[in-house]
């Protein structure tokens, strides 16, 4: 086996969207390595594996389709960072894979005393927390960019109180959660009743999340190209 590899390195420019992401959301530049390996069983008749000179030009006219340019404006680009409200669905159809995960791993994995293999916590956990990147930050720099210049102070207060409300939420759907208790067959009553609310969440989860990303073209349209 025959291998020819050959490195190009560029410099080219981009800038985050979708969130409030410090400097990074002003164009500035990268430097990015392509490399091309190409293999062959056999040489040609002058010993080599290809004609690096046309492999070289081929790649050198690859590269000038990106060297200096803004990637975001690129057409190769376009369409691959979801819109904001896709990603809010996304955020909510992940917390709903991470509770299904744990209701799964109860129904299916517990032992006699009640636990579950600490593997579906990380998995949760996992898939809680990049659920919450698609929310959180993204939310609160869109309250921002879409509240009225007077008014963004409220907007940011009333998005701070609705997490407290959900906060207190959450207690209450933690204390229907933790009904039962207690050791042994206790304990493993009191788990079976996490299930069934876990499973309540990921079904809540999931509605919530298909309806906003049936409904994110209108919402696209609402905010009048805010991004």
């Amino acid at each position: 086996m025959y291998t020819l590899a050959v490195r190009r390195d560029f410099i080219a420019r981009h800038y985050l969207i979708g969130g409030d992401w410090g400097p990074e959301n002003e164009p500035n530049s990268h430097h990015f390595l392509l490399e091309l390996r190409l293999k062959g069983e056999t040489l040609n008749q002058h010993g080599y594996l290809c004609d690096i000179v046309d492999v070289e030009s081929h790649l050198d006219a690859e590269i000038g389709c990106f060297s200096e340019k803004m990637l975001n404006d690129l057409p190769e680009f376009k369409g691959l960072n979801p819109s904001i409200p896709r990603k809010f669905s996304l955020g909510l159809i992940q917390v709903a894979l991470g509770f299904l995960l744990l209701a799964f791993a109860i129904n299916n994995f517990q032992n006699a005393a009640g636990l579950v293999p600490w593997i579906f916590l990380g998995l949760c956990y996992m898939l809680h927390t990049t659920g919450e990147l698609c929310l959180s930050p993204i939310g609160l720099s869109m309250v921002t960019k879409l509240a009225a210049e007077k008014e963004t102070g409220l907007a940011m207060g009333g998005w701070f109180l609705s997490i407290a409300m959900a906060q207190y939420v959450a207690g209450l759907i933690a204390a229907v959660a933790s009904g039962g208790g207690g050791h042994g067959t206790e304990a493993g009553a009191g788990i079976a009743q996490y299930a069934d609310t876990y499973m309540l969440l990921f079904w809540l989860g999931i509605g919530f999340g298909a309806a906003y990303l049936l409904a994110a073209p209108m919402i696209n349209k609402l905010m009048h190209g805010v991004k």
